[in-house]
Order: C-alpha cells, then sequence, then structure tokens
C-alpha cells in the first residue's frame, strides 16, 4: 500500500506542474552535450578495462585433465 502510494505521489508530481519560468542560457547546453560525450567516453575506458573479462564469456577455454591439469604440458625449455 505504501509503495503505491509513493508512485502515484511521484507519478502526480512529475506530470501534474504548472508554469515553470526558467531561462536555460548557451552554456546549458554546452553542458548537457559534455556530459554525454563524457559519459560515452567512461563507457569505453570501462570496457577498455575489463575487455579480457567480457572476452572470457564469449569464448571456450582449452578443455583441461581430470585434475585440472592441462594434458599435454608444454616443455618450458624449448620455448
Amino acid at each position: 500500500m505504501r509503495s503505491s502510494t509513493l508512485v502515484v505521489g511521484l507519478w502526480l508530481s512529475l506530470f501534474v506542474v504548472g508554469d515553470v519560468h526558467a531561462y536555460l542560457d548557451p552554456g546549458a547546453g554546452s553542458i548537457v552535450l559534455q556530459a554525454i560525450i563524457a559519459a560515452i567516453a567512461g563507457g569505453f575506458i570501462v570496457m577498455r578495462t575489463y575487455w579480457s573479462k567480457v572476452k572470457q564469456l564469449f569464448t571456450r577455454r582449452k578443455a583441461l585433465g581430470v585434475a585440472g591439469v592441462d594434458p599435454q604440458p608444454r616443455d618450458r625449455a624449448s620455448s
């Protein structure tokens, strides 16, 4: 009951508004544009940081042996 009252109250406060006399200067538009560009750049940084984890979700790993050991161990002396 309480949550439905909150939802109705928020709905009314958002959509039942009288005249608002506000002025948005050109600087406000540039701030919005700057925020959008920053969000996109931040998304690229996060993707670059976590790319290996995202890549692991979609690639298969090499099958391991019974005890979780590589069935064909590599000789370290030859590499």
